[in-house]
């Protein structure tokens, strides 16, 4: 079994909840200087506002919400994940997320993130990448937009992002997401651009 996991969660009122999931199997052992192990996916609250409370604010370490249809799924029935999800980008972040219901078939989302959880230095040791003579930035952050959408009576769901982060001093990144998902009663399909 390549993924077990544990997720506990609950609303503390109509308003707040919590969010907290483990990973049961894979590497247990902490990197130097880092307190989170490895094996706590994400653990965060979130608080509902607003008119018709159509806000919702998430704070704690969660998922990066970019135009990806993989970690929707329950993670055990996903088989395999991309090299872009696996190595390319940190999923579980320490970040801030603001959502808003439009309506019941679309949401928008703004999420400022932590870069990676490791430093700079430790990154590129941890997977032995040469700097190239690049250095740390000053503020390894990044900002997400996101789109979600249900079109066409639920049949075509939307998943766009764009982000915009720094992690190498003076180097600035920039990626698009587009993931779409086609809904039909005997079929599911996706597609995943970045």
């Amino acid at each position: 079994m390549n993924e077990a996991r544990i997720e506990v969660m609950g609303d503390l009122n109509p308003d707040l909840s919590y969010q907290v999931r483990w990973r049961a199997n894979g590497d247990q052992t902490p990197r130097d200087g880092d307190n989170t192990p490895p094996s706590l996916d994400f653990a965060m609250v979130s608080y509902r506002f607003g008119p018709s409370k159509k806000f919702k604010l998430n704070a704690g370490k969660q998922i990066l919400f970019q135009g990806s249809w993989e970690l929707e799924k329950n993670p055990t029935l996903e088989y395999q994940y991309s090299d872009y999800i696996n190595y390319q980008q940190n999923i579980f972040t320490m970040a801030m997320k603001l959502d808003y219901s439009i309506n019941d078939n679309n949401a928008l989302y703004l999420q400022m993130y932590n870069t990676f959880d490791e430093t700079f230095d430790e990154r590129h040791s941890d997977f032995d990448y040469d700097k190239n003579g690049f250095n740390s930035a000053d503020w390894p952050l990044g900002l997400l937009f996101a789109w979600r959408g249900k079109l066409f009576d639920d049949r075509l769901r939307t998943n766009w992002s764009y982000t915009i982060s720094q992690f190498a001093d003076g180097e600035t990144n920039h990626s698009i997401g587009i993931g779409n998902k086609l809904i039909l009663p005997k079929f599911e399909g996706r597609s995943e651009e970045r």
